[in-house]
């Protein structure tokens, strides 16, 4: 069985979404729900577990709200089966939504809570990360997610003083 896999150095990287997974699953013109979502994750990550060997890591992608393309599924499923510790979450439109142009905005609020919901498994997780596409833009999100990230205690800092250390 062959699994979508980037040759990093020393490591493989697995990354997994519901969208573009390794097992497809046919389904007659039926739509998609949670349920479904949680049980494609979780035959995937069993299989992974099962089939692969050596040096990898799993991507567990989430996004930034429930109910929103596949929500918490990935982190949720992939701590069922005992993965977080080869895993990094992904914190998927954390930073910025996606398209961004022309919709950047600050979303301190949404970065807090993501960040927050995910602090429970950092002690086992590789780690966090979030995507950008427009950095300069997104140049506010970006430095509270990793100042953030870093030190979990700066979440607490409102939005004026975050400002205000990225400023100087």
């Amino acid at each position: 069985m062959k699994f979508p896999v980037e040759r990093n150095n020393r490591i493989d990287i697995i990354s997994l979404s519901l969208g573009h997974a390794p097992f497809k699953q046919r389904v007659k013109k039926k739509r998609t729900t949670a349920k479904n979502h949680d049980f494609r994750w979780l035959r995937q990550v069993t299989m992974i577990k099962k089939e692969m060997t050596g040096e990898w890591e799993l991507l567990a992608g989430r996004s930034r709200i429930e109910g929103w393309a596949n929500g918490r599924a990935p982190v949720v499923e992939t701590e069922k089966a005992d993965l977080m510790p080869r895993s990094t979450i992904m914190c998927y439109e954390a930073i910025e939504f996606e398209p961004t142009p022309p919709a950047v905005v600050l979303q301190f609020d949404i970065i807090r809570r993501v960040l927050q919901e995910e602090h429970s498994k950092s002690g086992t997780a590789r780690g966090v990360f979030g995507n950008c596409q427009s950095a300069v833009l997104a140049l506010p999100n970006l430095y509270y997610f990793a100042r953030s990230a870093a030190v979990l205690s700066y979440l607490d800092k409102p939005e004026r003083a975050v400002l205000s250390d990225l400023a100087r």
